[in-house]
């Protein structure tokens, strides 16, 4: 069996690694810091100092994240993502994509090979230093386009990770051929150049798709690359202006917004650094609330082009249904998770006061981050809530039945129907590892009817919905399916 060699004490080793050439003043790595210095008025011992500090966090938050032995591990933090993907494409090349096939112990990154790691040590540092790229912003004329008024919608969440799950979706999406496709985010581990280009050679509809036909939303592991590849060449590649735009027919809007570029917000704002949910969730899970991590302190005034397009889109035609697509979460069953979105729920709330159609005005909304598959209960939400992060990352099984507490008692967000399907495990031959089902939706618009089927890596089906009907309407359960026991509450 081959081994995957990202485990998450794969990660922990080459980031303690880095750290010790950091501390021991690595040649090497200090000449490769004079040029950002100097561009930033500082010495090179403060920024060894400063770096050194920074992966000592990284080492933290890597250690806290929630990993089972076996399961595809991709750290949520930007610089062990960055660390991933440079050594994922140090080991793979385009005519030899074996790295993630290889056995830990034969990837030539110890450190007994400093011919390998100091140029991978290096970029590492100097990536993670660049800025962002810039933010584009929307025109009619290119981001706002026509769909047909019946048309099949291929929606892939999490599903940039160029292993086999990806691969077996991508032929299942294809064999259903499609109006078009959208990638609701997140390229693995970090949206490298290398990582883009795998993308885009296992995409459905190949990496140079007909016009009009794909559509890819921004996700954190993009901004891990600071969002260079993902502007600069994903963008470019499906013909699409800005991270942002509309889908548009007689009586559906589709809108992908980008909830990555500033974390968890839609018009650029960010939450107050003030105790309370979010401060006591991140501390917990030993995240630094600031910068490149899972939000930032500054506002981005850029992104209030965004929040006018929705309101200018959605307030323009007040009779058509919309449906919402994102990579955050605005709603979650799991705490952690539930708290993190919270602000972008705000943002929505706030979005939907401005609009004419009021709390009608949006009826779904489809978003991955998480690597789960959840049909949340449309009588506890503002909108059908549909997590499909299953894109491609093996998993744990889904085990939870309900909604999870924080420690006042209130509930996250209940779930009526949670993806458990299984898969055999094809990385590591653990006895009695069960790991997620990998999958992806299809959305059908007929006129003003909507149904979604939620379709499993092997064929099989999780269940069919009418999205536009009576709350989770189900029209047909997959095999083994149904209910969560919680339901019913």
């Amino acid at each position: 069996m081959p081994i995957q060699p990202h485990t998450q004490s794969d990660v922990v080793n080459v980031l303690e690694l880095l750290q010790d050439h950091l501390i021991a003043g690595d040649p090497a790595l200090l000449g490769s810091l004079e040029e950002s210095a100097a561009s930033q008025g500082t010495s090179v011992a403060a920024m060894q100092s400063s770096l050194t500090a920074l992966v000592q966090n990284a080492i933290s938050f890597v250690q806290g994240e929630a990993y089972q032995q076996g399961e595809d591990f991709h750290s949520r933090h930007p610089l062990a993502g960055l660390a991933q993907a440079h050594l994922s494409g140090a080991a793979n090349t385009a005519a030899t994509p074996i790295g993630d096939e290889l056995p830990c112990e034969v990837v030539p990154f110890g450190e007994s090979n400093p011919i390998v790691w100091a140029p991978v040590m290096v970029n590492i540092l100097i990536e993670y230093m660049k800025p962002k790229a810039a933010f584009q912003t929307a025109t009619d004329a290119r981001s706002f386009k026509t769909i047909p008024d019946r048309c099949t919608i291929a929606l892939l969440g999490d599903w940039g990770a160029d292993n086999d799950h990806a691969k077996r979706i991508a032929a299942q999406v294809k064999a259903r051929n499609p109006t078009l496709a959208i990638h609701l985010g997140d390229i693995y581990y970090a949206g490298s150049e290398y990582e883009t280009q795998r993308f885009l050679a296992n995409w459905p509809f190949g990496p140079n798709p007909p016009a009009g036909t794909s559509y890819a939303l921004n996700g954190n592991h993009e901004m891990y690359s600071l969002g260079i590849p993902y502007f600069g060449t994903l963008l470019p590649a499906f013909g699409q202006e800005a991270s942002y735009f509309t889908l548009a027919n007689d009586n559906w809007q589709l809108h992908g917004m980008d909830t990555a570029y500033v974390p968890f917000s839609i018009n650029g704002d960010v939450p107050a650094t003030k105790p309370g949910v979010l401060q006591r969730v991140l501390g917990a899970i030993g995240c630094v609330f600031t910068g490149h991590e899972n939000f930032e302190l500054t506002p981005d005034a850029r992104l209030q082009t965004q929040w006018k397009w929705l309101q200018d889109k959605i307030t323009a035609a007040p009779a058509k249904k919309n449906i919402l697509l994102s990579h955050n979460q605005p709603v979650s069953a799991y705490l952690p998770e539930f708290e993190a979105g919270a602000f972008l729920c705000d943002q929505f709330r706030q979005l939907r006061q401005t609009i004419p159609a009021g709390e009608n005005a949006v009826l779904a909304w489809f978003f991955g981050h998480e690597h789960k598959c959840t049909i949340y209960r449309d009588d506890k939400t503002d909108f059908r809530a549909r997590l499909i992060g299953n894109g491609a990352i093996p998993h744990s099984r889904q085990t939870q039945v309900g909604a999870a507490e924080d420690e006042t008692g209130a509930g996250c967000t209940p779930p009526y129907a949670m993806n458990d399907g299984i898969i055999a495990n094809d990385i590591l031959d653990i006895p009695g590892l069960a790991l997620a089902i990998s999958g992806f939706a299809l959305l059908t618009l007929d006129g003003p009817n909507a149904t979604v089927d939620y379709i499993n890596e092997d064929g099989s089906l999780f269940l069919r919905e009418n999205l536009t009907g009576t709350p989770n309407q189900v029209l047909q359960w997959g095999k083994g399916y149904g209910p969560v026991a919680s339901a019913a509450q």
